[in-house]
């Protein structure tokens, strides 16, 4: 408040506080004790932020983050999801200059009124109700499927699949539903779903152990009648893929079963696909009559074995289904038009939308795999069963009929679906995922500072060089106690192919009587001798070896992140894991060679190989400092891991060439892979990196600072052109509330 008084006034009022013991603002804290009704006069802030570990309150976040940072070290910030740690309250100050400080005051009503209470009470319960009402209304609308009204509102994607013309009216959530997995409850679906699972591996076990012949696989990659593919049909995918696969077939069977006799029904049955619905019911009748029954075990197969034949006829009795009218008229595009719907995580109640052609092509890819394998199987079965008297004729004679384009079926649908997708995909500006602020890059939730990458980097490599030194070669002091080498003159012969070869046993680099070096010393030093052995029983000491292999553990852990995120465009889970520091038998070439005074890492394994039957060889070199514990790790730590093993375990079988094997009965998988990544560096630098994320990262990091040698985009480049989306399956696209 200003006040003008004058001159002598003022100096009249001052002289009568003069004498009195008041308190200086700018060296006290005034505010009053306790929660105070709000005073008088003072501005009301409804937007002060209370620290919840002491008194202290402000009005800005920025502030607030700082407070807590520097005075009770909590580090609340970018890439941190960590809840806030201060309350909204109500507050006042007396000053604001000097002496500013707010303190909290009690929330009061201060919203005067009119309007008698429950007269307000009966107003507000009214129109909430009303606009309840109303919203209600809006939200069945929106469930209902319908098209729009509004010719700007364009989706050639809807447009294409006609997913709206054939489901409109519908409710979404309803005919979700009709798609869902058998419920507990739903005994009959369940055994439909087992059958299911059971031919498809019994069809990828015919084709793996080849039960037929390779002309057989040539012809049935093809989409063409009367042609062979250039390369046969594969089967060898990740388990996690044959399993969402089958659930695309495993949803469309239990769609039948639950429609197929409604009156309401989207489609429309032949009469063989009817025969083989009723046929595939009483099978699943006959099942569960004898569920309760003791049967012997070739009894109990007998039955299923008959269930599995009927299963499998009525699968091809749907894919043989010519469409001369309405593509819709067949069940199985019936129900890929409601395979389209798109659950909403976490909607209340359940929302869905329609997919885009990004997410639904993996689902044309199962259809499409899964119809391939079953055929198959189908023809092999008829020739087992006597009705026909080639598997290969028969494949070629269904193989032009309904597992090809050109020939009006559900298959020919598929086919030309997928590859529509596929286009739209390919022509789609992807969603922007990576964002810069000055010097910290964004990748969706993810920040990662420069300063704190650079920060992972030197403090991963300072600790991991710490237990490898001390933990795990026992040095203490200098390092000049280890065996000698220079880098400038290690050599190397990549030529070498014998089983089991590696550098370190090329004997210009004298590093042969290194490998024995770690245990020698170990022996011959009484500190260690009296840590790891029991000197009078001439045994060893499980525990402190237990702890030994334990450290050599966090080691390879620490080392791992360091390779991936030090030697170029990082590597996925499976390339890292399959690094082999010896030549092997089966995989040829070691992974790991010394060139020019550098550790290189080639990984000739990566996620199309199983598709396209090649190798893609990639070279990635590391920095010396990681090159160099890569090196002690491989010439004097890993021979003292594996002598330990053969003296104190036991184990006598041939040690695993693969860098990353089995350590302490835990095996290394992708799963710990991205959880070590995830720990490391959330301990580190407070980011929780994952594989994914960290591919993204790297990747805006190359092109921002390596304009001429940037990375490769993150993308299936690498996968054969017919099966690019096959281990590419979004995990959401089978999400149901």
């Amino acid at each position: 408040m200003s006040h003008k008084l004058s001159r002598q006034l003022s100096e009249e009022i001052a002289s009568q506080y003069k004498n009195i013991d008041l308190a200086d603002p700018g060296t006290e804290v005034v505010v009053p004790e306790g929660l105070v009704r709000p005073i008088d006069h003072l501005p009301i802030h409804r937007d002060g932020l209370k620290c919840n570990h002491c008194s202290y309150i402000c009005r800005a976040e920025r502030v607030i983050k700082q407070h807590q940072r520097e005075v009770h070290s909590l580090r609340v910030g970018r890439g941190r999801k960590i809840e806030p740690t201060w309350t909204v309250v109500w507050c006042q100050q007396f000053f604001t200059g000097v002496g500013r400080h707010f303190f909290e005051v009690q929330q009061t009503n201060q919203q005067a009124t009119q309007i008698p209470t429950d007269t307000t009470t009966r107003l507000l319960q009214l129109v909430h109700r009303q606009l309840d009402q109303k919203e209600k209304m809006t939200k069945e609308k929106r469930q209902a499927i319908r098209d729009s009204d509004d010719p700007t509102e364009v989706s050639s994607w809807l447009d294409h699949t006609q997913w709206i013309r054939h489901l409109e009216g519908q409710d979404k959530v309803t005919v979700a539903k009709l798609i869902n997995s058998a419920r507990e409850d739903e005994l009959e679906l369940q055994y439909v779903e087992k059958s299911l699972e059971r031919l498809v591996e019994k069809a990828r076990q015919t084709i793996l152990q080849k039960k037929v012949s390779t002309f057989v696989l040539h012809r049935i990659q093809n989409f063409h009648a009367g042609e062979d593919s250039h390369k046969p049909f594969h089967i060898k995918l990740e388990a996690e893929t044959i399993e969402r696969y089958q659930q695309v077939w495993s949803r469309l069977l239990i769609y039948v079963f639950r429609t197929a006799e409604s009156d309401t029904r989207l489609y429309q049955l032949t009469e063989n696909q009817r025969q083989r619905t009723a046929d595939m019911q009483l099978a699943v009748d006959r099942a569960m009559q004898y569920e309760e029954e003791d049967l012997e075990e070739a009894e109990e197969e007998l039955i299923n074995r008959e269930l599995d034949w009927c299963c499998l006829q009525l699968c091809i009795a749907l894919l043989d289904h010519q469409l001369d009218h309405d593509e819709y008229e067949s069940a199985v595009i019936s129900y890929m038009a409601i395979a389209g719907l798109e659950y909403i995580t976490g909607s209340q109640p359940a929302q869905y939308k329609f997919k885009d052609a990004s997410q639904y092509t993996p689902i044309l890819s199962g259809f499409i795999k899964v119809a391939q394998i079953l055929t198959i199987q189908y023809c092999l079965e008829k020739e087992n069963r006597d009705e026909v008297q080639s598997c290969r004729k028969l494949i070629e004679e269904l193989h032009t009929r309904f597992l090809v384009v050109s020939t009006a079926t559900p298959m020919d649908w598929a086919l030309r679906l997928r590859l529509y997708g596929r286009a739209i995909h390919n022509k789609t500006t992807a969603v922007g995922g990576i964002n810069w602020n000055q010097e910290t890059v964004i990748y969706q939730e993810t920040e990662l500072s420069m300063i704190n990458f650079r920060q992972l980097v030197h403090q991963l490599c300072e600790e991991t060089r710490h237990i490898l030194m001390t933990d795990l070669l026992f040095v203490q002091g200098s390092e000049g106690d280890l065996p000698s080498y220079r880098w400038s003159e290690l050599k190397d012969n990549p030529a070498k192919d014998e089983p089991g070869w590696y550098f370190v046993q090329d004997s210009r680099n004298c590093m042969q009587e290194g490998t024995r070096w770690l245990l020698n010393h170990m022996l011959t030093t009484p500190e260690l001798v009296e840590q790891f052995m029991h000197i009078e029983q001439e045994s060893w000491k499980y525990k402190q070896v237990n702890d030994y292999m334990d450290r050599i553990s966090l080691f390879m852990e620490r080392l791992l992140v360091l390779i991936h995120i030090t030697s170029g465009q990082p590597a996925r889970s499976k390339e890292l894991l399959s690094l082999r520091y010896c030549n092997t038998e089966k995989g040829g070439h070691r992974c790991i060679f010394i060139e020019n005074g550098l550790m290189a890492i080639v990984t000739y394994y990566d996620k199309g190989y199983s598709i396209r039957g090649t190798e893609k060889i990639i070279h990635r070199y590391l920095p010396q400092e990681v090159g160099e514990l890569l090196l002690l790790y491989i010439w004097l730590v890993l021979p003292m891991r594996q002598q330990l093993q053969k003296l104190v375990y036991n184990d006598t079988e041939i040690p695993s060439a693969f860098l990353w094997s089995i350590d302490r009965q835990k095996k290394w998988t992708r799963e710990r892979v991205g959880m070590v990544l995830k720990k490391e560096s959330d301990r580190l630098i407070g980011v929780p990196l994952n594989m994914s994320s960290y591919r993204h990262i790297a990747i805006a990091i190359s092109n921002r600072y390596m304009k001429r040698t940037k990375f490769e985009e993150d993308d299936d480049s690498g996968k054969d052109k017919d099966e690019e989306h096959d281990e590419a399956i979004d995990k959401q696209s089978s999400h149901t509330p």
